[in-house]
Order: structure tokens, then C-alpha cells, then sequence
């Protein structure tokens, strides 16, 4: 997981750079879960019942929001772009 973190934040970066917004002091909670328990928020929170690769929640203040990461999902769909340095 640390090399998908990593992998993650730097995307995370770029694509607030690609935006120009300068973001400074603020925070953006991120959670990695299973296929089920994606499949879970999914449902829950869209009422889509699959599993999915990425979830937002939005934050308040200085709170950005969250980001809930499926792995496994993020991983195959890395593999299947050809993307291997995750």
C-alpha cells in the first residue's frame, strides 16, 4: 500500500498543478478498503450496489473531504493503462 500511496498523492498533485490551484494548510483524508466494503459504500452512499475505484466526500474549512480508494480496483485499472510503477 505504500507504493500505491505514493503513487496516489503524486496524482493528487498533478492534477491540482494541471488546475493551478495552490491549496496550502489544508487536509484530504484518504481511506483504502476492500472490494467489499467498496461494494458496501457504493450502495450505500449512490445506490449503485458494485464495486467502484474511487468515492468523494466533501469537508468543510480547512477539511478538503475524503477519499475512499478500493486498491484492488485502482491496481487493475493501473495494469490494465499499462501503468505499473504504483
Amino acid at each position: 500500500p505504500k507504493r500505491l500511496l505514493n503513487w496516489v498523492m503524486a496524482e493528487i498533485q498533478k492534477s491540482l498543478e494541471n488546475k493551478h490551484k495552490v491549496l496550502r494548510d489544508c487536509e484530504v483524508g484518504l481511506v483504502f478498503v476492500s472490494s467489499a466494503k467498496m461494494t458496501e459504500l457504493n450502495s450505500q452512499f449512490r445506490k449503485k450496489d458494485r464495486v467502484t475505484d474511487i468515492l468523494s466526500f466533501g469537508g468543510e474549512g480547512l477539511q478538503l473531504g475524503e477519499l475512499v480508494i478500493c486498491a484492488d480496483v485502482v491496481k487493475r485499472q493501473a495494469r490494465e493503462h499499462g501503468i505499473h510503477n504504483y
